[in-house]
């Protein structure tokens, strides 16, 4: 075949063409390698190319036994129970790194066989002393998705790598966070108004049976107080590798966080707290992301006998012994107490007994009133009762959906705490709390008229807090679920993945008192509610939607509202 001659200023080009993409071939390992999270087919590549080994150095996190029991050639165990898990001084970072073979200027991929927590601590350990993130990646997966791509795996140890050179770096300020930041964040992040969003976040990275009390590591069941829930349940995929990045952004907007929120991880201890980390502040690049390594190891020991919370929102719940010290005559008479109760029973019930200082605003006019603000604002204003203070609601005992409905009433119109007494009259007069009634007047006596209250315009300014950005891009991307509330079916033919039917009475004992916190969220879970979903809930009777979405607040579902009727 006769050769093709090409004209010389065209031949240049050629040459100049060919030389950039060997040039751009070369940098490729470098454009792909500054990706977090890297895959088998790409880690594959690099353990057969001979030239890019040399700089690389592979770290299976799992602890030493899982290790020994299967890994990938050539990987250095990074086994940090070994160590223990509290924070490395620089000194035994020092002493790691170069037991591990890293260099000052070596490229580390990380992974494990236990959901990526010990790959994601030993990055969070290894950036808090001076490896930069672009060197730092994480094999999406770990070993799971390394054998599902055909991966071989090994018993058999490799001998100690050659000691690396790496210098540890002071401790970088912000990562790690102690315990008296953890308690002031504590208050900080109490949400100023109902679904609103305080100064910090603190997101709790163990499943729903640590969150809501069923387990414990540590003798005390709970979480943190504000603490939200967002474990390897929820940022990992069935496969163990992490969800899309867009996914995991609209989960953080429903939990109240957005770029510009402080956020404290934790766990129990100090190791699945790395995951949400590593969500936000590496995938997503987020600056202010810390980690409360001591986490709940350290926060049950203190022995000032910190609190413990098994609901997400358990200050919607208010007992009679607490009531009636809030609600007690000095108090009120000094101004301490910045209390309001309003009792939602039948009129003729309420004149027998009620707690004192209880303005009578029975169920029969709520139904009403939830339709009409404007008729809600005026009754209010002239109730004498003060629009800046925390709102009681007396009802029946238990989840009483008239005093449910009068809670989604109040907090539509804008109130910022409003709670319900969960023991009915009869419990509080056993325990000997004052009951208050009217005064009879005397035989032929005229009856007096009842004194004037002050009225209150603070009622008609108030006005439900407007969605803050974040809150807004979830509702505008959640998927949409409705819970259709009926008192006497469980399930409704025709449900579909869109519609859960269950009745409110599912999530309460038949006295109406609440089920225990694991038991709501496993019933919720169990009929197909999401988590993850915007939920409306419907029914007949507003005030059973009420019960519900009350429950629905209590238990943590971030985003949920009742359907427009």
């Amino acid at each position: 075949m006769a050769c093709l001659s090409l004209p010389t200023p065209l031949l240049h080009i050629v040459r100049q063409a060919k030389a950039l993409i060997a040039l751009l071939s070369l940098a490729l390992p470098v454009f792909v390698s500054a990706q977090p999270l890297v895959d088998a087919a790409w880690l594959k590549a690099r353990l057969h190319d001979s030239a890019s080994t040399r700089s690389w150095v592979l770290l299976d996190a799992s602890p030493r036994p899982i290790h020994l029991a299967g890994h990938i050639p050539g990987a250095v165990n990074a086994d940090l129970m070994f160590g223990g898990t509290t924070l490395p001084t620089q000194a035994q970072m020092q002493a790691r790194l170069r037991a591990w073979g890293i260099g000052p200027d070596s490229r580390i991929v990380v992974y494990d066989n236990q959901d990526t927590m010990w790959a994601t601590r030993v990055i969070f350990d290894l950036h808090r002393h001076g490896v930069p993130l672009d060197r730092l990646h994480v094999l999406d997966g770990g070993l799971k998705a390394w054998q599902a791509a055909g991966g071989a795996v090994t018993k058999e140890g490799r001998p100690a790598p050659v000691p690396g050179t790496a210098v540890a770096a002071p401790a970088r300020a912000g990562l790690a966070v102690e315990l008296p930041e953890v308690l002031a964040a504590t208050g900080r992040a109490a949400p100023r108004q109902p679904g609103g969003r305080g100064d910090t976040v603190l997101v709790e990275a163990l499943e729903p049976p640590w969150y809501h009390g069923q387990r414990n590591f540590f003798g005390r069941p709970g979480h943190l107080p504000h603490a939200r829930m967002w474990s390897k349940l929820d940022l990992l995929q069935a496969d163990g590798r992490f969800k899309p990045l867009p996914e995991l952004r609209r989960m953080a907007a429903m939990l109240g966080m957005d770029e510009q929120t402080p956020v404290i991880t934790y766990c129990g201890g100090g190791v699945a707290a790395t995951l949400p980390w590593f969500a936000l502040h590496v995938l997503m690049g987020w600056p202010q992301v810390g980690v409360y390594v001591g986490s709940q190891r350290e926060w049950v020991r203190d022995e000032r006998g910190l609190p413990m919370w098994t609901w997400a929102e358990p200050q919607r719940l208010r007992s009679a012994d607490w009531l009636a010290t809030w609600n007690d005559e000095l108090l009120r008479l000094t101004g301490t107490a910045r209390l309001n109760v309003i009792d939602v029973r039948p009129a003729p019930e309420h004149a027998l007994g009620h707690v004192p200082h209880a303005h009578s605003l029975p169920a029969e006019h709520w139904a009403t009133l939830h339709q009409d603000p404007a008729a809600l604002r005026e009754a209010l204003a002239a109730s004498g009762l003060d629009p800046a203070h925390e709102i009681v609601l007396v009802g029946q005992g238990g989840l009483d959906p008239a005093a449910a409905l009068a809670w989604a009433s109040l907090e539509a119109l804008g109130h910022r705490q409003v709670a319900l007494l969960l023991e009915p009259m009869d419990e509080w007069a056993l325990r000997g709390h004052p009951l208050a009634k009217p005064k009879a007047a005397a035989p032929g006596a005229a009856v007096a008229p009842l004194a004037p209250q002050r009225a209150q315009p603070g009622w008609a300014s108030m006005r439900p807090e407007a969605p803050t950005n974040a809150e807004t891009r979830a509702d505008r991307t959640a998927p949409r679920q409705v819970l259709r509330v009926d008192s006497r079916v469980a399930v409704a033919a025709g449900d579909t993945a869109h519609t859960v039917t269950l009745p409110w009475t599912a999530l309460v004992n038949p006295d109406r008192s609440l089920k225990a916190p694991h038991e709501v969220y496993e019933r919720l879970t169990q009929a197909g509610l999401s988590r993850w979903a915007h939920v409306e809930v419907q029914a007949a009777d507003p005030a059973e939607a009420a019960a519900a979405l009350f429950v629905l607040r209590l238990v943590g579902w971030p985003s949920v509202a009742m359907a427009a009727r």
